[in-house]
């Protein structure tokens, strides 16, 4: 590097590392165009753009650096970490994989590559790269933050216990453990040690953006101990101020709450009475795929695991399967839902080919695959538009606990998730979503079994004997033996549904009387639905 590089060089790094970004951009492109073959300046050019936003400009420039030197680990581990961005995990991993190859110690990388584990449901091998990670680096803080987290996630406390303590002694002091030793208290119920503890720190992610994540994961602990502890208004509070930081701080620029408002909005006015006699070609497709719908937070979790209990199911867990075959049939974009009117055969076959593509693709060979993403629900005229025999298993739960589940929950963010900030916005992504599903199945008349998630906790067997049945098969002893399931996908060690995991499930039950002073206007919202699904006061 001349000495020339080296100082636009330097100068561009500190212009991103304070924040100005779009002045390290220009500084940057100055540099390229005075020598484009610095494969470092490709990468700075990346990162610059991938905070930004620009995803896709970023992997370029990640590509081009690796044109230059085709054995950079740094430049493999950006390329890696651009296209989990954009969600090509598989290209994601083989990138990463090759990053760590070439340098067996690259802390970073092995991070990285934890968190493309971590996006592919692989939990042991995303929580063995943060090992990795930490066994080169003892102090490299978001490999303990993840590795703490997922540790936590799968009720691994005994592992969670020992890592927090091999991160302490790697760096005292450090605000992240107080974190954990809150949410060891917590998972111990000493409730009140919890809250003292979890109060004694607040993360100040305006000055270190990193900790964002810490301090929603605080807040969401202390709003659900305070919830346990019968304490509504505090935990309404912290509940609030968790979303706000959620949907303001972490989320991504991309995702977009009223988009997917105005995608519901839309969808219910092409669904009126007699929209199928729009259609100018029937779909013949005999194919019968099994989705597993409702609003999230209704049981659906719950459910899936005891179905998995049969040797002849397997489900596919929230994947976004339907989105291939929605983007394909240009469902994503302006017109919409109406060019469902206008599809030929063609486009009828080679829909249904994706979408059974894509299932056999994230599904185990079982006889019955169950394609289970809860909001799938507001997708029924384009699921029947293409299989007019498909399956639906309907969880329902009383509307206001699904609601008010749904806003106590971090999730991560996408344009559906972002419209639960409030009981009020939550209630009416609900409204929308059944008043689409209501008019699907009023006009479409598919197959369809209901499970109710209080009925399921009460009496699972009375609750799962007819959806076996719905699905064609004979009764397998071994779906009540759930804690098995339970344990193999969460690490949960106990021995009975009936002593531990049913009262867990059951305290959920009219959670929401306790908020119903500060949800008035969801609960107007709901009240209908309650009404309909037999839910009334």
């Amino acid at each position: 590097m001349d000495k020339q590089t080296r100082i636009e060089f330097a100068t561009i790094s500190q212009l991103f590392q304070a924040g100005k970004v779009r002045k390290a951009k220009a500084a940057v492109l100055a540099a390229l165009r005075r020598n484009p073959r610095a494969y470092f300046l490709h990468n700075i050019h990346g990162a610059i753009d991938g905070t930004m936003g620009n995803w896709k400009d970023a992997r370029k420039h990640f590509q081009k650096a690796l044109k230059v030197h085709p054995k950079s680990f740094e430049s493999l581990r950006n390329l890696g970490n651009a296209e989990r961005k954009l969600g090509d995990l598989q290209s994601a991993q083989k990138n990463l994989m090759k990053a760590v190859q070439l340098n067996p110690r690259f802390d970073a990388g092995w991070c990285s590559l934890g968190n493309v584990y971590l996006d592919k449901a692989q939990i042991e091998k995303a929580i063995e790269a943060y090992r990795k990670a930490l066994r080169i680096r003892p102090d490299f803080t978001e490999a303990a933050i993840n590795l703490l987290t997922h540790l936590d996630r799968s009720n691994q406390m005994d592992e969670l216990r020992i890592a927090l303590e091999d991160f302490e002694r790697a760096s005292p002091g450090h605000p992240v453990s107080i974190l954990y030793k809150g949410i060891l208290l917590d998972r111990a119920k000493d409730d009140l040690a919890a809250i003292e503890m979890l109060n004694s720190v607040e993360y100040e992610y305006q000055k270190i953006p990193n900790y964002a994540t810490l301090e929603l994961a605080r807040l969401t602990r202390l709003a659900k101990i305070n919830d346990r502890q019968k304490n509504p208004d505090i935990a309404y509070d912290l509940f609030l101020k968790a979303n706000q930081l959620n949907n303001k701080v972490l989320a991504s620029p991309y995702v977009n709450p009223s988009r997917f408002t105005k995608m519901l909005t839309a969808n219910q006015a092409y669904l009126s009475s007699g929209f199928s006699q729009q259609w100018e070609v029937v779909s013949q497709n005999e194919e019968a795929p099994v989705f597993m719908v409702g609003f999230p937070r209704s049981g659906t979790t719950l459910l899936d695991t005891f179905l998995r209990g049969h040797s002849d199911v397997s489900v596919i867990e929230e994947r976004p399967l339907v989105l291939a075959m929605r983007t394909y049939l240009g469902l994503q974009q302006e017109p919409g839902i109406k060019t469902l009117d206008t599809l030929s055969p063609n486009q009828i076959k080679k829909a249904g080919s994706i979408y059974l593509k894509e299932m056999k693709a994230a599904g185990e060979r079982t006889r019955i695959t169950i394609d289970k993403l809860p909001l799938n629900l507001a997708y029924a005229g384009e699921i029947l538009r293409i299989f007019p025999k498909a399956k639906f298993i309907l969880s329902l739960r009383d509307p206001a606990d699904a609601v008010f589940s749904c806003f106590m929950q971090s999730f991560q963010l996408n344009d559906a998730m972002a419209t639960f900030d409030t009981p009020e916005n939550a209630a009416r992504t609900y409204d929308l979503s059944f008043n689409i599903w209501q008019q699907a199945v009023a006009e479409l008349a598919p197959t369809v079994i209901t499970c109710r998630y209080e009925d399921l906790i009460l009496d699972p067997e009375a609750s799962l004997r007819p959806i076996i049945a719905f699905l064609g098969m004979d009764w397998d002893g071994n779906i009540l033996n759930h804690l098995d399931a339970a344990q193999a996908r969460s690490h949960i060690a106990t021995s009975s549904y009936a002593q531990v995991v049913q009262p867990l499930y059951t305290s959920a039950v009219a959670r929401w009387t306790r908020y119903k002073h500060l949800m008035p206007e969801a609960l107007e919202i709901l009240a209908p639905w309650r009404a309909k699904f037999g839910y009334s006061d």
